[in-house]
């Protein structure tokens, strides 16, 4: 029989072993009810942190350590953490976290009771403020369109063409300087933390809070096997099956931004060359998605 509880946080670890100790401390410190599971899951650290992990809270009540047998990358390796929780507990609210985000709310179990009652949501996400104060919930208001999809296959591309000749570095710094100049021109500004819950809204990947719903359209996240653009790949299927999205402004966490990818690449250039690759192969994953969804539809009406 399934044990019960009110929540359960599904921690992705890959090195940055403080990061994710700090991350379980928050938690510990601050959620709002007894019935709680953390499950670490750790996606084949190579400097074995994640046999210290399992070692440090063998004998500590509420903390799961599961290890993965090779790096599935993060939606498959969050995956691995959703089925597992999914096979041994019945839980109301599932958080699917990364292992730089602090939880600082006090009052989370609470106020997802108080925002079900009101909104029926499948997914919500709160405000995500950085330790310089800078906010990075909602991601966008809207799903990308085609101009915009196309432009990110088509700049990672560029970037890694330059790179062939040796300047990458120049041509990166180049579009930089062009992205900002446009924002500028366009009137843009740093993005401003939003007071008041919005509905269906692109929300950010380090902090997903599903409930029970959710699940019973899908059994975990889409399967990718390219990093980057998880956020609109899980908006594209909660709008497909008809669900909401909810940001939920009084809801706070602190994201400490990537502390386990700059663990993975010290070198900058191999970090860059790694995120392009990932980048424009995951945009066309993401119009294949697309296309399966809106044909399951069809099929759906027909």
């Amino acid at each position: 029989m399934k044990q019960h509880c009110d929540i359960a946080f599904e921690i992705l670890h890959y090195m940055a072993l403080d990061s994710t100790e700090m991350s379980v401390e928050y938690i510990r410190k601050n959620i709002d009810t007894e019935n709680y599971v953390i499950l670490i899951v750790d996606n084949c650290s190579p400097d074995g942190s994640g046999e210290t992990l399992k070692e440090k809270y063998k004998d500590t009540d509420k903390v799961i350590v599961v290890c993965n047998s090779s790096n599935q990358g993060f939606t498959r390796g969050n995956n691995y953490g959703i089925n597992y929780l999914r096979e041994n507990f019945e839980v109301d609210y599932m958080v699917v976290m990364n292992n730089d985000v602090m939880l600082i709310e006090t009052a989370l179990v609470h106020k997802l009771g108080k925002y079900m009652k009101e909104e029926n949501f499948a997914v919500a996400g709160p405000n995500v403020i950085d330790q310089f104060g800078k906010v990075s919930n909602p991601v966008a208001d809207r799903l990308p369109d085609d101009k915009t999809i196309y432009e990110r296959i088509e700049g990672p591309e560029k970037l890694l063409k330059y790179d062939r000749y040796g300047l990458m570095m120049l041509y990166d710094k180049l579009a930089y300087t062009s992205f900002r100049l446009q924002c500028l021109f366009k009137g843009a500004s740093q993005k401003k933390y939003v007071y008041d819950r919005q509905k269906d809204v692109v929300l950010h990947g380090c902090f997903w809070i599903f409930s029970k719903l959710f699940f019973e359209y899908y059994p975990a996240l889409a399967d990718k096997e390219y990093m980057y653009g998880e956020e609109e790949t899980l908006q594209l299927c909660i709008e497909s099956a008809g669900l909401k999205s909810l940001y939920l402004p009084d809801v706070m966490v602190l994201h400490l931004h990537q502390k386990s990818s700059k663990e993975a690449f010290k070198d900058i250039k191999e970090r860059k060359r790694f995120a392009a690759s990932n980048q424009k192969e995951t945009w066309k994953e993401y119009l294949r998605l697309r296309e399966d969804l809106t044909m399951t539809d069809r099929k759906r009406n027909s």
